[in-house]
């Protein structure tokens, strides 16, 4: 690893890959830049002035670099960036269920989640895809990009709530004129995952120049790849419990282990207790013995080798034996399909006044599928099958007989019902109306209006009624012992419910043996949860920003102004989703995945806002330049009452090159709609009420309006070097800490038993019922205001361009180092740092490396992605798992495109390669892993699909 890692760092600083801070990151092209310097915001500040550079720390990728690497979606690339972790895409969302993030494409700054990461549209906040606020980059227009701005930093004060790990911001090239276009495929090395993407934009101006209309329409597809272990690198691999650990041996009581299944249940139907245990049942309802593996020991009677007797959190697995993985069925990737249309006009009424108007709309569908339905431990109740049962074969019954049982427990993993199958479909509706307004002299003044909805559909198919299967695995046979007066034919099979209520519409079901479905079956078991959404979002804003008077060292910069917002939802829910688990009778209960509820809310924003430059220094002894940077903002929330947010902050030009930086800020992160307002749900749950041991509750979860901003501290302190006898140099280093207080979390019930009993959060109590003798009966969960989570690290970047021949190299170099991330809970310090396994966070190092060569009629890049060592977590020692090391992993990718001009069109024929040499994903088996479910590495931070290629045309006139 250190070898490894030295040479990384030696490549670094040999190739400096990465474009300056707060500078264009790749070339523009072959030519040198000429122009005259504009006054341009770059998202780390409002402040619009020639040759400012704020001190908050900015990454810019250009459209250039964007083209270097083509890929499917921008944010497929920007999630290559060091700063970029855990965020969610196609590959990563598809195992979800009923969550409604599948096929989505949201940005996750520092890995301290999406609700902490602002994404803007030309600097306007874009609604959110979920009530969590998450943006998915695939319904915005990225066919008219001209650059991302990546703000690594806090930036509450400037753009208001949720940047409190930083910004994103995607910029649109306003001014486009001509006709442009592209067209990609893409297929895996393993002929799968197929992708399309179509581009067409196209920009004129009218009216002498003083109109000006722009257009852009895009398409792409990607085909999902439904089975992890269509993949070599996948073997099971996940946390099983060590059959040779004993309280003081030294032995861990954890293995990472490979080729793991499940003792407890299987495609047709396992015994899990009594004499029988360990009796499957094969197609035709054949009962054989079942295979338990080779390690480890047996448990309640399941055989002899097996399982292990202290199996991690309550988890039993076996290692070999016979193939039941439900991990193996898990999704690479989900099916989508994107749509996105842009359409802008803009006219100079007067020299001073230019009105625009912008619409968006844009639909994305993804499609994804589940593990099956099961019903065995740890993850779901075994079936309790009778004596009595009408399928129960012979050979089995007379075991049983003979045995002296009248019932045993099933585990059964219900692969012939299928899986459940999410679906998914985002819709945005983007209105906006504004006018730019020369005031005389420096002064200028921006006003828009926009009104944003989103709409959500989320349904989960095929989804099991669990209350129907246990209704329907209950057979018996009709005889005239208990016919009754139900008129049912006697000889018949039939649910015993029925025998009570004959026009039930119970349709029985066969568990032994894998089965062929019949339609009625099919009907009466699964369904469709669905639930639909609308999200609202309505901003006015007015800003003005101009010179407000001279110092020795310049014009004092100011831009201030105000904005108002209103935030609103309404959800709605499939009946059979709004009925509780403590219902009771025929027909009730809940789907088993997806019981979506309804719900409504929304809350007000009214804002003022102001940020100054002032230079304080020029030409002085101690350096060229000192400017300050501060900027305030205060925020009423309808809901939560008023919050302030600042930065402060210092650019100091020294000489030769040698700049330092330093910011320090207070950024908030509101509560958002689904904070606010989730719908409640009911389940049953057990929790230990101190002294009066185990005690059936009713777990009720909800939202929480009383909920106020998480209040982040942020301090970044860096210095830029740009030497002046190395023209084309650039090079970053930036110290970064984030401590947020009053961070928001969902406490689970024990925890809130526990935190009242023991006096440490006396709010917890007022989530308690207890009934008229003092027994608990209800915990009330919701999220709460009540940890803190901090972070510090170091990120770097370097770039140097120069000519070479009739061309430009370009290299460029991004990595961050993360030495710090920890959650604070009661005063208990959880480290998360490199928690790969556990995904809780990213690794302690991570690179992003490019050298590029880009002339009249070629361009080649060649990339390199690092992802440094992890841990499964990082509280466990040599005592607790055997292996808690996550290897370093490094993904190479190349491109290249050939540049034709015909008939005045320029033509691009690109073709690319991702994961060259297929480099498979480390083991990383976290918690998750102890569920069976689990894939054995983290989807989130690693490439699951291998070698990936792409080509494609891109044309402009």
């Amino acid at each position: 690893m250190r070898v490894f890692l030295r040479k990384s760092l030696l490549l670094a600083g040999a190739a400096m890959v990465g474009g300056a801070p707060a500078l264009a990151a790749e070339a523009a092209g072959p030519a040198e830049s000429g122009a005259v310097e504009a006054a341009i915001v770059v998202t780390g500040s409002r402040i619009a002035k020639a040759g400012f550079e704020a001190p908050t720390p900015t990454t810019v990728v250009d459209a250039t670099a964007l083209n270097a690497a083509p890929q499917p979606t921008v944010a497929q690339y920007l999630n290559q960036l060091p700063a970029l972790s855990g965020s969610t895409s196609p590959r990563t969302a598809g195992n979800g269920v009923g969550g409604g993030t599948q096929g989505m494409n949201s940005l996750n700054l520092r890995g301290l989640g999406l609700s902490r990461t602002l994404v803007l549209l030309d600097n306007r906040r874009v609604v959110g895809s979920a009530t969590t606020g998450a943006v998915d980059l695939n319904l915005l227009p990225t066919t008219l990009l001209q650059r991302v701005d990546v703000v690594t930093g806090g930036a509450s004060a400037a753009w208001g709530s949720d940047a409190v790990a930083g910004v994103v911001n995607l910029v649109l090239d306003k001014h486009f004129s001509g006709l442009k276009g592209n067209i990609q495929k893409g297929i895996s090395t393993y002929g799968d995952g197929g992708e399309l993407r179509a581009e067409l934009a196209g920009g004129h101006a009218f009216a002498e120049g003083r109109g000006h209309i722009l257009a852009s329409v895009s398409y792409s597809s990607s085909d999902s790849i439904d089975r992890v272990d269509s993949r070599p690198w996948y073997v099971g691999t996940k946390l099983i419990s060590n059959p040779a650990y004993a309280a003081g041996n030294g032995q861990p009581k954890l293995l990472v282990a490979d080729h793991v299944n499940s003792p407890t249940g299987t495609y047709g139907g396992l015994i899990t207790t009594g004499p029988l245990a360990g009796t499957q049942f094969l197609p035709g309802s054949v009962p054989a013995p079942f295979n338990f593996g080779t390690v480890g020991v047996p448990v309640s009677g399941l055989g002899t080798p097996g399982l292990s007797t202290t199996a991690y959190s309550g988890t039993q697995h076996s290692i070999n034996g016979t193939p039941n993985d439900l991990g193996a069925a898990n999704q690479v990737s989900a099916s989508t399909k994107v749509f996105s249309t842009f359409l802008r006009g803009s006219f100079d009424v007067t020299d001073n006044i230019n009105l625009f108007g912008e619409f968006i709309y844009g639909k994305s569908i993804a499609d994804s599928l589940s593990v099956p339905y099961f019903t065995m431990v740890p993850n779901g109740s075994p079936l309790t099958i009778s004596r009595s049962n009408a399928y129960l074969p012979a050979a089995t019954a007379t075991a049983m007989d003979n045995a002296g049982v009248s019932s045993f427990t099933l585990g059964r993993l219900n692969m012939d019902l299928g899986e459940a199958a999410p679906h998914n479909e985002r819709e945005l509706y983007r209105y906006l109306v504004g006018a730019d307004i020369k005031l005389g002299g420096s002064w200028n003044a921006h006003l828009y209006y926009e009104h944003q909805l989103s709409r959500i559909l989320n349904e989960v198919r095929n989804d099991q009624l669990r209350s129907a299967f246990a209704l329907a695995v209950d057979a018996v046979q009709v005889t005239p012992a208990n016919v009754g007066s139900s008129g049912l034919a006697l000889g018949s099979i039939v649910c015993r419910s029925s025998l009570g209520a004959p026009t039930n519409g119970c349709v029985p079901f066969n568990v032994f043996g894998p089965q062929n479905v019949t339609a009625a079956q099919r009907a009466y078991l699964v369904g469709t949860a669905r639930q639909r959404i609308s999200m609202t979002e309505d901003v006015a804003s007015a800003s003005v920003g101009g010179d407000l008077f001279n110092l020795p060292a310049g014009a004092v910069t100011l831009a201030a102004g105000a904005e108002y917002r209103r935030e609103s939802h309404s959800a709605d829910a499939d009946a059979q989703s709004q009925r509780n688990i403590t219902d009771t009778g025929p027909g009730t209960g809940n789907w088993w995945v997806g019981n979506y509820k309804p719900s409504s809310g929304g809350f007000t924003v009214k804002e003022g806002f102001a940020e100054v430059l002032v230079p304080l220094l020029k030409d002085s002894a101690i350096g060229r330049k000192l400017d300050f940077n501060g900027a305030a903002r205060v925020t009423h929330y309808s809901t939560s009452g008023t919050v302030t947010t600042w930065k402060a902050g210092l650019t100091w030009d020294i000489a030769g090159g040698l700049k330092l930086r330093g910011v320090q800020s207070r950024d908030i992160r509101a509560p958002n709609l689904g904070d606010y307002y989730l719908g409640g749900s009911a389940t049953s749950q057990t929790v230990i009420d101190g002294p009066n041991g185990n005690v059936s509750v009713l777990r009720i979860q909800s939202g929480n309006t009383n909920l106020v901003p998480e209040v982040a501290s942020t301090t970044t302190l860096g210095a830029v070097y740009q030497p002046t006898f190395l023209r084309g140099f650039s090079i970053a280093v930036d110290y970064f800490r984030i401590k947020i207080d009053g961070a928001i979390a969902t406490p689970a019930p024990q925890y809130v038993v526990d935190r009242c009993r023991d006096g440490s959060i006396p709010a917890m109590c007022s989530l308690l019922v207890r009934n008229s003798s003092g027994t608990l009966t209800t915990v009330l969960v919701q999220p709460l205001n009540y940890k803190t989570e901090l972070m510090s690290g170091v990120d770097v970047e370097a770039s140097y361009r120069f000519r070479l021949g009739k061309g430009m190299v370009s290299l460029r170099s991004l990595w961050t180092y993360t030495g710090e991330h920890k959650l604070i809970d009661n005063g208990v310090v959880d480290s998360l740092l490199g928690e790969v396994g556990q995904g809780n966070g990213p690794v302690k190092l991570r690179g992003f490396n490019s050298v590029s060569y880009d002339s009249e009629s070629l361009a080649l890049s060649l990339r390199h992605r690092f992802i440094g060592q992890g841990v499964i977590d990082a509280a466990w020692t040599s005592a607790d798992i055997n292996n808690n090391t996550v290897s370093a992993i490094s993904y190479f990718d190349m491109s290249a495109t050939a540049k034709v001009r015909s008939g005045g069109v320029n033509f691009e024929v690109f073709a690319s390669v991702d994961n060259m040499f297929n480099a498979a994903p480390p083991r990383a088996p976290g918690i998750l892993g102890t569920t069976n479910t689990t894939i054995g590495t983290a989807a989130a931070t690693y490439d699951l699909i291998g070698r990936y290629f792409r080509a494609g045309v891109r044309f402009k006139m």
